[in-house]
């Protein structure tokens, strides 16, 4: 595969993935829809959105030859340290809790050589070999090129053997070997979404181009017509049909892309705070909703289809979209409106504020800052609040409600009588 082309058709299939942060490993990630990993940017056991987004604009540059690899590497171990990985601890968040410790330099070692290495080059090889494919599907090519020749492009200190080499697997699915062992096949052939199904290997894709598995060096080229009828691949009049159509069109079509709420739910129900092994029942669950989603409905500020009453989906969502809205409001340090919404009550924003006056005790303070400086770890708490507690009026202000949960009390009041309710103090109920 040339490296560095940067053609429209891969940088548009990079930029379309959805970043999805998982605590989930390798095998874990296989129970999830191939449709679902095929549109998203994700890699075992990484956390962190930030570093992904680093990843995706490395294999952006790398597409469009900006940086050479190790440039790109480098950028993405800088970018580790900034934000204080350790393969101990991981990234020290939340979330990370439920990932065992990694052996430092190992491929689990998310600052490894190894592990930076292998997911540029999955992003990138996957993002050009798309590209490759659709390019090869107008009648021209097919006509000139009409067939793929499965190929080693990257040497490999450990060859795949026995049943898991590639000659071994081309057999296996019923491919046939022309010239003396070459692996040729029309474009249209069914072996090439063969090879990337993870139904025949554990190790695949589940993509119809290559790398059509984990650290394959493996790839492909076009072979002309005059070979290809020489070798008795094909009849010379042979002309085939595009490429697994269904799969190109899906990919193109804006109309079919997931819902951003459904991504998000995804996200948070792969975090280590959900049992991994409802994974499979959570994604059925989100099927379900996707196949009720309607485009038409409203959405609110973080993407999320609303009903006419302003309501939510469920009181799981609910909390999953405060702790992003809670997420955002501590990093840009800005307001975010319809964190959340609680019936018998209504939209609920999550205020940045202002922290108040130390010297008079935080006096003439509100807000999520007002509240960070005294209890800062509780902060993610109040989403469950929120969605959970028992509401009552506030003793002394009644422009104000309180909501008991456990032992904390949240605080929220009405800015003006259209606006939504604000998150304006937390206490302990003590």
């Amino acid at each position: 595969m040339p490296a560095n082309i940067p053609f429209r058709a891969a940088l548009d299939f990079l930029r379309d993935k959805v970043l999805m942060p998982t605590a989930a490993s390798s095998a874990q990630l296989r129970d999830i829809p191939a449709q679902i990993r095929q549109r998203a940017l994700f890699s075992a056991r990484t956390t962190n959105a930030t570093y992904l987004q680093e990843v995706k604009n490395m294999t952006e540059s790398l597409l469009q030859g900006q940086f050479n690899e190790a440039t790109a590497r480098a950028k993405l171990q800088d970018m580790l340290d900034s934000l204080g990985y350790n393969p101990a601890r991981h990234f020290g968040a939340d979330a990370d809790a439920g990932i065992p410790p990694a052996e430092s330099g190992s491929l689990r070692d998310l600052s490894s050589d190894r592990r930076i290495k292998l997911i540029l080059d999955t992003q990138e090889r996957q993002a050009a070999n798309f590209g490759y494919m659709l390019q090869g599907q107008t009648d021209l090519a097919r006509w000139q090129f009409p067939c793929w020749e499965l190929i080693r492009i990257y040497t490999r200190r450990t060859e795949r053997t026995g049943v898991k080499s590639w000659p071994q697997r081309w057999h296996q699915l019923g491919g046939q070997f022309h010239g003396g062992g070459r692996m040729i096949a029309p474009k249209d052939d069914p072996i090439w979404d063969a090879l990337g199904s993870s139904g025949n290997f554990d190790d695949a894709l589940d993509t119809p181009y290559p790398p059509f598995a984990y650290n394959s060096g493996m790839g492909w080229r076009a072979v002309q017509r005059e070979e290809c009828v020489a070798l008795g691949v094909i009849p010379d009049t042979f002309m085939p049909a595009v490429q697994d159509s269904d799969f190109l069109s899906d990919l193109r079509a804006q109309a079919v892309k997931f819902d951003p709420e459904f991504l998000s739910a995804l996200r948070d129900d792969l975090s280590s705070d959900s049992p991994i092994s409802n994974l499979k029942s959570q994604i059925s669950n989100f099927l379900q909703y996707l196949s009720n989603y309607s485009p038409s409905q409203p959405r609110d500020s973080l993407g999320r289809w609303v009903d006419e009453h302003g309501g939510g989906l469920s009181e799981r969502h609910n909390i999953a979209r405060g702790l992003r809205a809670m997420r955002r409001a501590i990093l840009k340090k800005k307001d975010v409106q319809k964190a959340m919404f609680r019936k018998g009550i209504g939209q609920i924003d999550f205020e940045w504020g202002t922290p108040g006056i130390k010297a008079q005790k935080r006096e003439k303070g509100g807000g999520i800052s007002h509240i960070r400086i005294k209890h800062q770890r509780d902060l993610y708490k109040i989403p469950e609040a929120i969605a959970w507690g028992k509401i009552g009026a506030h003793p002394n202000e009644p422009d104000k409600r309180l909501i008991r949960y456990k032992k904390m009390l949240v605080i929220i009041k009405k800015k003006n009588s259209r606006s939504s309710w604000l998150v304006t103090g937390f206490e302990d109920e003590k």
